[in-house]
Order: structure tokens, then C-alpha cells, then sequence
């Protein structure tokens, strides 16, 4: 919002926040034309993000069809998810999709996030043989995607706190077990591992940063709030082109 202060001029300013949903609030002042070369620099950051997820998942369902393989339709829906997660943590669903609608815009985020966390899960057993090779952590990762099920259903009726701290511990807990089945897989002699567990490793830290900075554990910096969709953007990409 505008704030005028004449030159050599002191005030107080006070912000009031009030909702539901969680709230981190960093406060910068701007000038205004600062502050509209920095909103464009980042609607085009966000641009730049999603077009790449959009490319690797239209590239993924292209493998889907040309190999007759369904996992990478799971991979595509992951990347889906992702481009939710994303538009509902920034906002932009909620200014270009939703509207003023609260009762669709403030559940979309743990909703998205317990998708991610539902077909992360789901191609990760088909691709790593999880459900062949090591049936206790398939028993977890199945017990998360119920979880998973039961936040996407009951998000729009139980409080948003339970809901977002539920899918947020559901998806560290998600990605390390993920971690963990990947190298018992590369230790086997599974060389597709190596490459999921490099991509995966990336994703792990960019979770693990963000849900920090939402329980204000880290400062709200853009290191610490990009680090997840520079993760997810580099994990994709090895994983779709296997590189």
C-alpha cells in the first residue's frame, strides 16, 4: 500500500495481518518505481518457473504416449500439483483463478500439497521398484498417501492450521523415506537411482528450507523462499531427461 513521508519527515506506521492462513511478513519500503521493476522481475521469475514445469510435464506425457509407459503420467500430475503448490503459496491463484472466493483459495494450499506429496510418492514406488524391494517403506509411503487423501478431503472443513502443519510433515517425511529408498535402490545396482537420488536431494533441501522459514525457524529471504522451486525445477528436469 502507498506510504507519503515528506524529506526529513519521521512517522509510525502500524500493520495489523489478520486471517486464518499462515503469515510471513516482511516489511520493505519501497519506492514506487523500485517497487514495479521488483513485482515484474518476479512475475517473471514465476513465469519462467512454470513454464518450465509445463514443458516437462507435456514432455513427460509425450513419454507417456510414445513408450506406453503410465508412470510418467504420474510424473506429469506430480508436476501439476507442483504448479498448484506454487500459484496457491504466491497468491496467484488466488488473483487470477479463484477470485475473491476464501473458501476455495485459503484450503488450495494444503490441498496442493498434499497432492505433491501423493503422486511424489506414487511414481517414486513404480520408478524405484519401492513396493518389489523394500515392502517396509512401501507400507510408509502407502500410509502417507492415505494421509494425503484425508487432508485433500477434509482441508475444506477442519481448521487451515492443522491442515498445512499436517502436509508439511507429511512431505519431509515423504521426501526423506524417499531418499532413503532411493540409495537402498542405487546400492542394488539400480543405476536409474543415481539420478533420482541427485534430483531428489535438491528437492529435499529446497522442503525442508521452506517449511523452516513457515514456522519461522529462517528468515524470510529469497534464498529461503525460492529454494523449493529451484530444487523442484532442477529435480524435474533430471528426472524427466534422466541426466
Amino acid at each position: 500500500f502507498p506510504v507519503t513521508i515528506n524529506p526529513g519527515e519521521s512517522a509510525q506506521l502500524y500493520i495489523r495481518v489478520a486471517g486464518s492462513s499462515s503469515k510471513t511478513m516482511p516489511v520493505i519500503l519501497w519506492n514506487p518505481d523500485h517497487f514495479s521493476r521488483q513485482s515484474a522481475s518476479e512475475f517473471y521469475m514465476a513465469g519462467t518457473y512454470l513454464g518450465v514445469l509445463t514443458a516437462l510435464a507435456c514432455f513427460s506425457l509425450f513419454l507417456s504416449s510414445f513408450i506406453r509407459e503410465s508412470m510418467y503420467i504420474l510424473y506429469a500430475s506430480f508436476l501439476v500439483s507442483t504448479m498448484m503448490f506454487f500459484l496457491s503459496l504466491y497468491g496467484i491463484s488466488q488473483m487470477y483463478l479463484w477470485g475473491n472466493l476464501p473458501w476455495l483459495s485459503v484450503p488450495a494450499l494444503p490441498a496442493s500439497m498434499a497432492m505433491v506429496a501423493i503422486f511424489a510418492n506414487t511414481f517414486s514406488t513404480r520408478f524405484l521398484g519401492i513396493n518389489l524391494h523394500t515392502p517396509r517403506l512401501d507400507k510408509f509411503l502407502k500410509l502417507a498417501c492415505t494421509t494425503g487423501f484425508f487432508i485433500l478431503l477434509l482441508c475444506w472443513f477442519i481448521p487451515y492450521h492443522i491442515t498445512i502443519i499436517t502436509g508439511t510433515l507429511l512431505s519431509i517425511s515423504s521426501a526423506i523415506t524417499l531418499i532413503i529408498s532411493a540409495t537402498l535402490a542405487y546400492r542394488r545396482g539400480n543405476e536409474a537411482a543415481k539420478y533420482y537420488l541427485v534430483a531428489w536431494s535438491t528437492f529435499l533441501l529446497g522442503i525442508a528450507t521452506q517449511a523452516l522459514r513457515l514456522f519461522g525457524v529462517l528468515p524470510s529471504t529469497p534464498l529461503t523462499e525460492y529454494a523449493i522451486f529451484v530444487g523442484s525445477a532442477f529435480e524435474d528436469g533430471r528426472i524427466v531427461t534422466g541426466k
